[in-house]
């Protein structure tokens, strides 16, 4: 799981054609960590325009897994933009999983 591998993921995840191949590829980055892979999940979990929103949900769960501050204000964002219910309910749960102040407002 060195950096190649993760940068191989992350490529992946933003340009891969089959969704399924899209949302594997954000559980793999969900096991594998890393600032690249947590800013991949990120832009995955916030990504409006995703033609699935299996991929939003996988990638708002991976950020789960890695835990760390950083994607709090980004899965808020989700929480409270998305259209998908699934995909908010991914997000509330990360925020559980994260925790601070700003995950309680």
């Amino acid at each position: 799981g060195g950096p190649e591998a993760v940068q191989a993921v992350v490529a992946a995840l933003k340009a891969d054609v089959d969704r399924d191949v899209r949302s594997a590829a954000a559980t793999a980055l969900g096991q594998l960590g890393g600032p690249e892979a947590v800013q991949a999940l990120l832009l995955a979990a916030l990504e409006a325009n995703q033609d699935y929103y299996h991929v939003r949900m996988t990638a708002a769960t991976a950020l789960r897994q890695l835990g760390g501050r950083k994607p709090v204000q980004a899965v808020i964002a989700a929480l409270n933009a998305d259209k998908n219910y699934n995909v908010r309910m991914a997000a509330a749960q990360v925020l559980g999983k994260l925790g601070g102040p700003e995950a309680v407002q």
